[in-house]
C-alpha cells in the first residue's frame, strides 16, 4: 500500500512496523495531512486567559507536549505526527507567557506557575474533548511545567508524566 501520490511512506518502508498498524491507521495515514496540526484554543479557569495549542491526531488517549524555554509548540511538531500515527489525541501547548526575541526566537517567560496552570488546563481541554486517559511529556522547562502540574493535579487527571532534561 502506498501513499495517495504513489509513493511508499516511512511506514511503508518498515513492513513489520506497518503491518502493526491497524486497517483505519494505515488508511488515515495514507491520506493527506491526516496527522496535521489543527490550531486550537482553550481558557484558563480563569475564564479570560486563552492558551493556543496544535491539535494532532485523535483517540480516547491524549497526550500534551510541554516545550522547553528557547522553544514552542511547534518544536513538537515531528514527534507530535509520529505519536498521532499511533493513535494518539497529541496536544501541543504554547505558555501564556511565551513570546518572542528580537532575533525571532522564542522565549518562554511565563512563571513556573503560570506554566503548570497552563498544562493543567491543557489536561482538562483534552478530557472535555473526550481524552479518557491524558499524560504529559515535558522537555526542560516543560519537564518543570509537567512535574509541577502533576502534583497540583487531583487522582485519576493525570495518568502518566514524561520529563526529559529537567530538574523539576
Amino acid at each position: 500500500m502506498s501513499s495517495t501520490d504513489g509513493r511508499k511512506s516511512e511506514w511503508e518502508h518498515q513492513p513489520c512496523a506497518y503491518a502493526a498498524l491497524g486497517d483505519r491507521t494505515r488508511r488515515a495515514y495514507r491520506a493527506p495531512h491526516a496527522f496535521g496540526q489543527r490550531p486550537v484554543s482553550f481558557t484558563l479557569p480563569d475564564h479570560t486567559t486563552q492558551i493556543q495549542a496544535g491539535l494532532y491526531g485523535s483517540g480516547q488517549r491524549a497526550v500534551i507536549l510541554a516545550h522547553g524555554g528557547r522553544f514552542d509548540k511547534n518544536s513538537w511538531s515531528k514527534q507530535a505526527r509520529t505519536l498521532a500515527n499511533a493513535g494518539f489525541m497529541v496536544l501541543a501547548i504554547q505558555y501564556r507567557g511565551d513570546s518572542v526575541f528580537t532575533d525571532g526566537t522564542p522565549n518562554a517567560a511565563g512563571s513556573y506557575e503560570d506554566n503548570a496552570t497552563d498544562v493543567l488546563a491543557a489536561v482538562a481541554y483534552c478530557h472535555r474533548i473526550g481524552a479518557k486517559t491524558v499524560s504529559a511529556i515535558g522537555g526542560s522547562l516543560g519537564g518543570n511545567a509537567v512535574g509541577d502540574a502533576d502534583v497540583r493535579s487531583k487522582p485519576g487527571e493525570l495518568d502518566r508524566i514524561v520529563i526529559l532534561a529537567s530538574t523539576g
